[in-house]
């Protein structure tokens, strides 16, 4: 590992099988390594312990979040962001401000405002935000996530409606299955619809499936001889179901 770290030597290679000199690189890990992910995990290790508010950490991302009840707690946190920023100038890595954003969680018609900033750089405040491929609101509700969710999943459906319009049922049940599905039950524990407006756009969907999908007869019989060798989704009043 230590000749890895301080002794591996790297060259450019062009697509006409050309190679540059090779040169010592004195810090960083070759791209695409074997052990650079687990490099880079114990190389931000230690960033928690440098702050005093909870921070999540995932890849080469982080959030940190705090409750905010009195300005003392805000100014807490914008310090908080501070020692993050030191943290990374020790390591010698750079922050981009231009992609750190805040969101205020609450439902308070009045709540306390602030400034964050990491150095001079005052961050944005915005109003939606994906983390881990769910949407987040300041009211936490999942209006934005589903209606984002159901866009991709039904472009991606109407993509396979045009590419497989003549092919057998089983083959149309397997790309479902394999490329549109996975987009609306991605961490469906999570964001599993509990207002009738949202359950209500989640059975529209699940609607389209059928309609798409039911184009010839065959793939009607199969329908009427038994629905659940079609396997699609179905979420009722909030609850996954599969018919």
């Amino acid at each position: 590992m230590v000749f890895i770290l301080s002794q591996l030597p790297s060259a450019v290679c062009s697509n006409k099988n050309k190679q540059s000199r090779a040169v010592a690189v004195n810090s960083g890990v070759p791209q695409g390594s074997v052990l650079g992910p687990l490099l880079f995990l114990l190389y931000i290790n230690d960033l928690p312990n440098r702050v005093t508010v909870p921070i999540r950490l995932f890849a080469d991302d982080c959030v940190v979040y705090s409750r905010i009840e009195t300005e003392h707690d805000q100014v807490n946190l914008n310090n908080n962001l501070q020692r993050i920023k030191d943290w990374c100038e020790e390591w010698q890595m750079s922050l981009n401000t231009e992609k750190t954003v805040f969101m205020t969680i609450t439902r308070k018609k009045a709540p306390l405002d602030y400034n964050y900033q990491i150095g001079n750089a005052f961050l944005k405040r915005v109003q939606n935000y994906k983390y881990l491929g769910l949407w987040f609101t300041p009211d936490l509700r999942w209006n934005t996530h589903i209606d984002n969710v159901c866009s991709r999943a039904t472009k991606a459906l109407y993509s396979l409606r045009r590419n497989l319009y003549t092919a057998p049922s089983d083959i149309k049940c397997l790309a479902y299955k394999t490329l549109v599905r996975p987009i609306i039950e991605y961490s469906k524990i999570v964001w599993d619809p509990y207002t009738k407006t949202n359950c209500n756009k989640i059975t529209k969907y699940s609607d389209l499936v059928r309609d798409l999908f039911l184009i010839n007869i065959a793939d009607i019989i199969l329908l009427l001889n038994s629905v659940k060798k079609l396997d699609w989704i179905v979420l009722n009043l909030g609850r996954g179901l599969s018919v």
